[in-house]
């Protein structure tokens, strides 16, 4: 059995119904577990319809800073500081064995292996978002965004149920609960403090660098896909998933808006992964739910000024110049992983 733990806010209900189907048609034992973020148990009950979600709201984590958070965390921001809250519960209260941590914007095309095969003899492991630097073509991303967006992707994480792993994932709890801001090239959330842990935990730590794991726009530079009898294979490796980050569905003629690299020119089989991850999240398009509950707090709008505004408050022993928010990078050079 594989235990996999995805965060998702409400109007994400769809795009993660749309990963556990992809799920579904891939992996043979599995339970997924899904924190809404900005859930609530009583009135998002329409959530627990969706048994294959098995759906948990911050309630049921009994996580004291969680309100507090919500006021001067925007919805990106909020689900990756609660990644390691969440998955601490699951592996502390629920006493799972291991846990693989995705995000839901991607798509199953391959069985992902037992985390006992992805992590050898280390506790826990990360994908690197590159191995070889990118070419100076004038394209982004480019090696100027790598120390920005941190040298690993945190939409694909796995841990053992380890002191070690339990440590991991307190230090990064404590961090997040105040530092986890989308607020380049001060702090890009949680992916900031990744190299932090693996410098602490260098010998437990696993690199995942398996060409068919995590196949995403930022990394299509360095691995040719080819298919051969049905199969897709990035490099020699089987491609297991694809990490569809800034696809958009209102605009599916580009392969991800967070880059100009890679097209579906360039990488032409891209045009049939992104065809079924569309295909699904059609599917469930009517299950969107617009909105971000904390957008508005006691009835009124809640501005990204109010959220740095209260942050301040709240941080006043705080010297300014340590505040972590800074002007945000020209929109030209901009993307996300």
């Amino acid at each position: 059995m594989i235990y996999i733990a995805s965060v998702i806010t409400r109007s994400h209900v769809s795009s993660a119904r749309a990963f556990a189907l992809s799920l579904s048609k891939t992996q043979k034992k599995f339970q997924l577990f899904t924190l809404v973020v900005d859930g609530l148990r009583k009135e998002d009950s329409w959530i627990n319809g969706f048994p294959e979600l098995n759906a948990l709201f911050p309630e049921d984590l009994q996580y004291p800073p969680y309100e507090e958070m919500t006021t001067y965390y925007d919805a990106f921001e909020l689900c990756n500081a609660m990644r390691p809250v969440f998955l601490s519960y699951l592996l502390k209260v629920r006493k799972l064995p291991s846990i693989i941590y995705m995000d839901t914007d991607i798509l199953m095309v391959g069985t992902i292996p037992e985390p006992q095969k992805l992590l050898l003899e280390g506790e826990f492991g990360f994908c690197p978002h590159v191995r070889w630097s990118y070419p100076a073509d004038g394209l982004y991303p480019n090696n100027w965004h790598l120390p920005l967006y941190g040298p690993y992707n945190s939409g694909f994480m796995v841990f053992n149920h380890s002191p070690v792993s339990l440590e991991v994932l307190d230090f990064l709890s404590r961090q997040l609960k105040t530092h986890c801001f989308n607020s380049t090239p001060t702090c890009f959330v949680d992916q900031t403090w990744l190299p932090t842990v693996v410098s602490l935990y260098a010998r437990e730590f696993v690199p995942l660098t398996d060409p068919g794991l995590n196949i995403a726009y930022w990394n299509l530079h360095e691995r040719k896909l080819t298919k051969q009898n049905e199969v897709i294979y990035a490099e020699s490796s089987p491609a297991v998933f694809f990490h569809l980050s800034g696809f958009d569905r209102a605009n599916p003629t580009v392969v991800s808006k967070w880059t100009n690299r890679v097209t579906f020119d360039t990488h032409p089989l891209m045009n049939e992964v992104c065809g079924i991850y569309l295909a699904a999240l059609e599917k469930f398009d009517g299950e969107r739910v617009s909105g971000y509950r904390f957008d508005r707090i006691d009835g009124r709008e809640h501005s990204a000024q109010q959220r740095e505004d209260q942050y301040c408050r709240l941080q006043s022993g705080v010297p300014k110049h340590l505040m972590p928010f800074t002007s945000p990078t020209p929109s030209s050079t901009s993307h996300k992983s």
